[in-house]
């Protein structure tokens, strides 16, 4: 008996949850009744797909005044079947990818030329900073930089966009 109600539980679900899909009317009344947001969208094709990838670089300032050479912190898995399996990084990876996405959105749409400062003063900007800190660096650095780029598609048809050039930061 219990099996019935935990089946009919289960598929119940599974029909409001396709019936809460954009391309239904009833999409808007589950949703404005689904208070937890526990009903899923699925949008695996999402209208607005993304196009572009984003590249994370940094390189250190030395003791000395040298600078060395920007080094990129991979965002992306490697394609190997085992990180299906198994992908620690992949958490780590999305939260700098979305602080990256953040920079970007904050940058076209909040930040100014009068206020450009201000992006220093973001979560997003002081966790990649913190990330980029924390990395292993040469014995005698002293500052450390990052820089976030933006790329579109394997194809590199066009030049990677710059999205932000930090200062350097002592650490």
């Amino acid at each position: 008996m219990i099996l019935f109600f935990i089946s009919a539980f289960y598929i119940g679900w599974l029909i409001v949850t396709c019936a809460n899909q954009p391309i239904f009317k009833s999409h808007k009344w589950i949703n404005r009744y689904d208070l937890f947001r526990l009903v899923p969208v699925w949008t695996f094709f999402a209208p607005n797909p993304g196009v572009s990838d984003f590249n994370l670089l940094s390189r250190v300032k030395l003791d000395d005044g040298t600078v060395t050479t920007f080094e990129e912190i991979p965002l992306r898995s490697k394609k190997e079947l085992s990180v299906a399996l198994f992908n620690p990084e992949r958490r780590l990876q999305k939260a700098l990818n979305d602080h990256a996405r953040t920079i970007l959105m904050q940058i076209d749409t909040e930040i100014t030329e009068e206020n450009k400062e201000n992006i220093k003063l973001t979560f997003s900007y002081i966790s990649v900073l913190n990330y980029c800190a924390k990395l292993p660096l040469a014995p005698r650095a002293y500052a450390v930089q990052f820089i976030i780029l933006e790329s579109f598609g394997y194809q590199e048809l066009m030049e990677p966009r710059l999205i932000l050039n930090s200062d350097f930061h002592r650490i």
